[in-house]
């Protein structure tokens, strides 16, 4: 049914924007701070056991935010399709409310950079190009795509 399809793109982004509203959160007061056991970590488990630490030589210098994931790889990546399944198909565009529209498309980029993953950031990034090249004439995602490499480069 095309009326409920037409609500996908909006009930993700209220999911994408608490999820980088999330990873914000844990990036200001840190990974233990609104952490619920059983939703946000598994019972029992510890974000210590995870592997969320940046390193520069042997000295932890940051760490990646995972948001709900438990793992910051897996929340960038999927930050990453979604961003680029967004684009791709037009369905940001279904999102009648300019505003909460940008909001969605700052939320899912934000979520990108707070994960830390230079994996997701690369999708992104080739997922924006491809498309920006495949169109030519979105100006706009150019600079998404330049934003999405350099500034984690500039963290």
């Amino acid at each position: 049914d095309n009326h409920h399809f037409a609500k996908t793109p909006k009930l993700l982004g209220y999911i994408f924007i608490i999820l980088a509203l999330y990873a914000l959160s844990q990036r200001l007061f840190g990974l233990d701070f609104f952490k619920i056991e059983g939703l946000t970590i598994a019972k029992g488990d510890s974000f210590l056991n995870k592997n969320l630490n940046i390193y520069q030589g042997s000295n932890i210098v940051s760490f990646k935010s995972p948001s709900t994931y438990q793992s910051g790889n897996l929340f960038g990546q999927t930050s990453a399709i979604v961003l680029v399944w967004f684009v791709e198909t037009n369905l940001l565009m279904l999102i009648r409310n300019k505003i909460f529209r940008n909001l969605v498309l700052l939320s899912l980029c934000a979520c990108i950079l707070l994960s830390f993953s230079r994996t997701a950031v690369l999708a992104a990034f080739l997922g924006l190009m491809f498309i920006v090249i495949s169109t030519k004439k979105h100006l706009k995602l150019t600079i998404l795509g330049i934003f999405s490499v350099v500034l984690p480069f500039l963290i």
